[in-house]
């Protein structure tokens, strides 16, 4: 039985807040801003000495720090190819960009309805006891639908719903359709094309590019002035998902967005997740706590998946907050009961422990923090390592 305890989260107010603009990549293929590692709160001493302790070298990557290109390894910003199964988190952000945009009508509510109310001839043939939120979240395949991820589940049915909300055939119609709603926006030199042989929506793409996708995700679907997918979209795409059985489908495994609430990326911020392509070949790391985004292709880890093999020396080499600025605000939009709050500081140190029984914005406040970007994660009962079930920021004071 699950336990549930009094502590609720109230935290639309505990908002990182700056006179300062944040920072975005101009739309040309070197668009990324620079920045001394120093001056976004990182070490230069230390990121040169990360390739030497990474358990697995990290190829081609770029470190994206506040918004800003701080450090290379190789070229990134050579033009690259396809990144294989990164292109799967590509396809549910369009999806997340059907769902603001109204073709897929209902706002975030359309995510509990059938996947047959979209009316499509593919949508027509799944099963009505598959919610849209089953279908994204490649957990329709299990019995009941939400109780197992599966990392294939109707990939191609997903495919060819999205090409028939917006009228496109299965061709290069439909690659241009992703092409002009998410690369565009992002800016870079990225563009999708419809890879015939694998019935499959694919990406060209390189790691300074990848990094925009990274970057999208860090300001919750928000590119400059526009908001491309609801914030809310965001925040349970990257989470694991609840099974209807208690605990959840996969707790190292988000929509298609690989995550590590469970632990498996030992030494990275439990709100890390990833895109993933060919066996971590292919990465775009996100840190939202650290504001740190890492796009990068190379050889296979050592251990599968363990993406930490060459990101944990990066984010040892975070070693303050930086430009704050840049920080993207993210409040609490759930008023769920929780049995435990942790506050962490931009480092990914935990500082303060908020036990059930209070509200956590006046725990907070009589902490007296001092001034600073803190980040609150809550946490319940039914994931063993702590999965995080909302993810806000506090000013301090």
């Amino acid at each position: 039985m699950r336990h549930v305890c009094p502590l609720i989260l109230a935290l639309s107010v505990c908002i990182v807040s700056s006179s300062q603009a944040a920072v975005w990549p101009e739309n040309d293929i070197n668009g990324w801003p620079t920045g001394t590692p120093e001056s976004q709160g990182m070490s230069t001493t230390l990121l040169q000495e990360a390739s030497g302790k990474m358990k697995t070298p990290i190829g081609t990557a770029l470190v994206i720090r506040n918004g800003y290109d701080v450090w290379h390894f190789g070229d990134p910003y050579r033009h690259a190819g396809n990144v294989s199964s990164v292109e799967r988190s590509m396809l549910l952000t369009l999806y997340g960009i059907a769902i603001d945009d109204g073709v897929i009508k209902g706002g975030l509510n359309a995510l509990e309805q059938p996947v047959q109310s979209l009316g499509t001839t593919t949508a027509k043939t799944i099963g009505s006891n598959i919610l849209l939120k089953h279908l994204l979240s490649y957990t329709s395949c299990a019995n009941p639908p939400g109780s197992g991820w599966s990392y294939s589940c109707k990939t191609r049915q997903m495919t060819d719903i999205f090409c028939e909300l917006y009228g496109q055939s299965y061709s290069s119609s439909c690659s241009q359709k992703a092409t002009d709603l998410l690369c565009r926006p992002l800016g870079g030199q990225w563009v999708s094309y419809w890879d015939a042989a694998q019935h499959e929506l694919k990406f060209n793409i390189g790691a300074a590019d990848m990094c925009r996708w990274g970057y999208l995700m860090i300001n919750n679907g928000k590119w400059k002035d526009t908001h491309l997918i609801d914030s809310g979209f965001v925040d349970v795409a990257t989470q694991p998902f609840p099974s209807p059985n208690g605990g959840y489908a996969n707790i190292n495994e988000c929509w298609q967005i690989h995550c590590t609430a469970g632990g498996r990326w030992v030494g990275l911020p439990k709100d890390s997740h990833a895109a993933l392509g060919a066996a971590a070949t292919k990465v775009i790391f996100v840190c939202p706590s650290l504001n740190l985004v890492v796009g990068r292709i190379g050889i296979e880890p050592k251990e599968p998946d363990r993406i930490d093999e060459f990101i944990k020396p990066i984010v040892d080499a975070v070693t303050g907050q930086g430009t704050v600025s840049a920080l993207p605000p993210k409040t609490a939009v759930r008023q769920k009961p929780v049995c435990e709050a942790v506050v962490y500081d931009m480092r990914g140190k935990a500082v303060a422990r908020l036990k059930a029984g209070g509200a956590v914005e006046t725990t907070l406040r009589s902490r007296a923090l001092p001034v600073g970007a803190y980040v609150v994660r809550a946490y319940d009962t039914i994931a063993p390592h702590g999965a995080f079930v909302v993810l806000s920021t506090y000013r301090g004071h």
